[in-house]
């Protein structure tokens, strides 16, 4: 949930959130993971990472009475989010737990099917995350993890985000020197590329692995642009953490100049994006 200090608009954010121009723009993200993990009538799935709730909330008519959905998240106010979606839209197959990860506070062979969507991109080693999943999984369960793919191919998402760095203060001169590399430091999967996070999947057992790439596009105009961006703010953790390194004023500035971007984007038809995606069945 954002910090208090960023004086978001939650309550507007949050009003028709399932169905409002930053989540659409993401739905292609969350239907990938559904047909890949090949969700079904009668199905346990859990969703790690599930934030507000999507996209679990849209699995219950999916798995019916006879399934149940359990979706996860480190934050406590998010899950209380997701709670209150499930309460209002009387879903009883469905169940929100606070929880870190990459450990998994269930049995062994629990799941049908587990997905995740940009979530492996917070783990230097993926391996853990990606082998608790194969362990909560039953025998031919699936998995399947989105996230995003390149920069280049993110403009929608990438350059507003450059915009709010570069309000960023300045550092002393010092603090911007190289620190030097320790040869023994992990490097970072390169989880943008749909070969990298095959291989990933593979090396935690996973079987018949496949992998793509998904197309995102913002399906609204200029119009849309402010209640876009202020559901982008509430719900991307790395905007908030960019935002509250700067004064009030700074800030002020940023999420204008944010915005304006966004706008200029959809006007020039470079509202677009990408995701990529893997998948794989625990033999």
């Amino acid at each position: 949930m954002p910090n208090e200090d960023l004086e978001l608009n939650i309550e507007g954010a949050l009003k028709n959130w399932g169905k409002g121009p930053y989540m659409t723009f993401l739905r292609p993200s969350a239907d990938i993971l559904v047909n890949e993990a090949k969700i079904g009538t009668g199905d346990f799935v859990l969703d790690v990472g599930a934030g507000f709730g999507d996209p679990a909330l849209e699995l219950s008519d999916r798995v019916g009475s006879e399934g149940k959905i359990i979706g996860i998240d480190h934050d406590p106010e998010s899950m209380s989010i997701a709670e209150n979606r499930a309460k209002l839209g009387k879903l009883e197959n469905i169940e929100f737990k606070v929880m870190e990860i990459p450990q998994l506070m269930f049995p062994d062979a629990t799941f049908d099917a587990v997905i995740s969507r940009n979530v492996i991109i917070y783990f230097d080693d993926p391996s853990e995350f990606l082998s608790e999943q194969y362990r909560v999984l039953k025998d031919d369960g699936r998995v399947a993890v989105a996230v995003w793919g390149s920069n280049a191919n993110n403009p929608f998402m990438n350059l507003p985000m450059q915009v709010l760095r570069k309000h960023l203060p300045k550092k002393p001169q010092e603090t911007l020197r190289a620190q030097p590399v320790s040869n023994g430091a992990p490097q970072r999967a390169n989880t943008s590329d749909p070969n990298v996070l095959e291989k990933l999947l593979e090396n935690s057992k996973f079987k018949s692995v496949s992998s793509g790439k998904v197309e995102l596009k913002f399906l609204g105009n200029s119009n849309d642009a402010e209640i876009y961006w202020n559901q982008r703010l509430i719900g991307s953790p790395a905007s908030q953490k960019i935002l509250l390194q700067m004064d009030t004023n700074s800030r002020k500035l940023a999420i204008q100049d944010a915005l304006q971007t966004i706008r200029d984007l959809i006007d020039k038809g470079s509202a677009y994006g990408e995701v990529v995606w893997a998948s794989g069945t625990k033999a």
